[in-house]
């Protein structure tokens, strides 16, 4: 990646731990908290305070494999995030709360109000290896973002 930006905090905020991202990923990222993330807590109530961030800035293959393409994460395009901290000090995982009665909506309007903003966003129904993550990348695609 020929420019990282190391990133506290974005739109306000905090990611932890901090990322490395892209210029682009970041201003994604920004965009998305500021028109999805933020007012999705807000309607349950509750203050968003952190992304709790799973993978981000990465030099990888996808999906950790041994050989093949390399992942988004390699190229600062891509960040996971595993969970919220709401201002309360709760956290809420991805894992936790995409299937429960409380916040499997919350989880779901943040993963697909992701899908425009990111080129790509997976996250627990796409497959095992994102069961505990939502995974967000600026990929360009052809025929428009991939998201499941």
């Amino acid at each position: 990646m020929a420019a990282p930006v190391r990133l506290a905090t974005v739109a306000g905020i905090a990611l932890e731990p901090p990322a490395a991202l892209g210029c682009a990923a970041g201003v994604a990222l920004a965009g998305w908290l500021g028109s999805v993330a933020i007012p999705a807590i807000a309607a349950k109530g509750a203050q968003l305070e952190a992304l709790v961030v799973a993978d981000a800035y990465s030099c990888r293959n996808r999906n950790r494999a041994a050989s093949g393409k390399l992942s988004e994460h390699a190229l600062g395009r891509a960040i996971d995030i595993g969970g919220v901290r709401l201002g309360d000090g709760t956290t809420v995982s991805v894992r936790d709360g995409w299937g429960s009665a409380d916040w499997a909506a919350t989880f779901r309007r943040l993963h697909d109000g992701a899908c425009g903003p990111f080129g790509t966003v997976l996250g627990p129904e796409a497959n095992p290896l994102h069961a505990d993550h939502l995974h967000f990348d600026v990929a360009e695609r052809r025929s428009g973002p991939w998201c499941e």
